[in-house]
């Protein structure tokens, strides 16, 4: 399975990982493929369907190159098909059991390219995909549960303005459009932006983080580099209104320094289920960045959390018994990585069309879970 489309690079990011994995994955052929996104309206498109479902097709017909093309998938009866919450396990896991994904191919070259689907709550699965090329495409779904499978469509795509996604020049020299002309990331760091707090700025969580984005757009920079977990560190000392999984927070009474003590915080995270909320509004933000003309590169895993929540060490709580996800992890129950890369399996489908470029780690000797050969193949995925 590939991660993205349109352009790669093999080189990875970020203080200590980048300077030491980078090397690695450019031996070993590591590609990181990444898009751009420019915000279209979606329309309701005719769509084939298989006879009797009552699936209902949301999809364009039309959208720029570079920009982002997006099926949303209904099924009125998911109440009585899926488990949301995990208390009916009789019924299908929405995050687990129904993959998804579409095939698009290019009608004048035969390009073909496969994004995977996510489930985004209360019966909507999506998939979303950056065209490369101008021109027709084809598209047509494919999962294992009927509902979601033998959709198809057509999308035209039309020239625009938008120069793509930077990748890895020829030369691996620099780095550069898909058309050719040179791209100098000039970066800087919001960590945690899109994580405040439910009173934020002002009484309003919307504020800092409006505030950021109006500051990145006046500034020079091309690049912002932003963590997928909340941090929990000086100046972020706060619970943030979401949580990118559902369960129950409890955190550690002191501080608890990883990667030595690993068992501190007693929060009840389901790591097999994500909280729609935090990844609509993490989207969100994700795809104004990209908007601006700049480059959003996420930091997947940071150690910035002292087991507050346990985000910094999902591999020691994976395999924990009695938890959702202990199934996934039977013979590694003390260091399980299935969690790690179902979350990063999940990021990347939801946000791998927006212009994406990836850090695996921020000070990723700290992380509990890292090794420069673990993290390299995860680029793989």
């Amino acid at each position: 399975m590939r991660w993205g489309y349109g352009c790669a690079q093999k080189f990875l990011v970020g203080p200590g990982f980048g300077s030491v994995c980078s090397v690695f994955c450019s031996i070993s052929g590591t590609q990181l493929y990444c898009n751009k996104m420019i915000a279209a309206s979606l329309f309701l498109a005719a769509a084939a369907a298989p006879s009797g479902a009552a699936t209902e097709i949301s999809a364009p017909t039309a959208t720029p190159q570079h920009g982002v093309a997006e099926l949303a998938l209904f099924v009125p009866e998911h109440l009585s098909l899926f488990d949301e919450d995990g208390s009916r396990p009789h019924l299908l896991h929405p995050f687990v059991d129904a993959e998804l994904s579409a095939e698009f191919v290019h009608a004048e070259s035969g390009a073909r390219f496969a994004p995977s689907g996510f489930y985004d709550g209360a019966g909507t699965f999506r998939v979303r995909f950056s065209p490369p090329l101008t021109g027709r495409w084809t598209w047509a779904t494919h999962s294992a549960v009927e509902q979601l499978a033998g959709h198809s469509g057509e999308l035209v795509v039309a020239a625009s303005k938008n120069p793509g996604c930077p990748k890895t020049s020829p030369g691996k020299m620099g780095f550069v459009y898909p058309y050719g002309s040179a791209y100098t990331p000039v970066g800087t760091t919001c960590y945690s932006w899109v994580h405040q707090d439910a009173n934020g700025a002002q009484g309003d969580p919307d504020v800092l983080e409006q505030n950021t984005l109006e500051h990145l757009k006046d500034s020079p920079f091309n690049k912002v580099r932003m963590t997928g977990f909340p941090k929990w560190y000086p100046f972020t000392h706060h619970e943030p209104r979401y949580y990118p999984f559902l369960g129950k927070l409890a955190p550690a009474a002191a501080p608890c320094h990883p990667p030595w003590n690993t068992t501190c915080g007693k929060s009840e995270w389901d790591f097999t289920r994500f909280n729609p909320q935090f990844w609509q509004h993490f989207d969100q933000r994700v795809s104004e960045v990209a908007a601006l003309g700049i480059v959003p590169e996420i930091i997947l895993f940071h150690p910035y959390d002292d087991d507050h929540w346990g985000f910094d060490r999902i591999n020691r709580r994976c395999g924990a018994a009695g938890s959702t996800s202990a199934q996934m992890c039977k013979g590694k129950e003390l260091d399980c990585l299935w969690c790690d890369e179902n979350y990063i399996k999940y990021m990347v489908s939801r946000v791998s069309a927006y212009g994406t470029w990836w850090s695996m780690a921020n000070e990723w000797d700290l992380v509990s879970a890292a090794t420069v050969g673990l993290c390299c193949s995860w680029f793989r995925l």
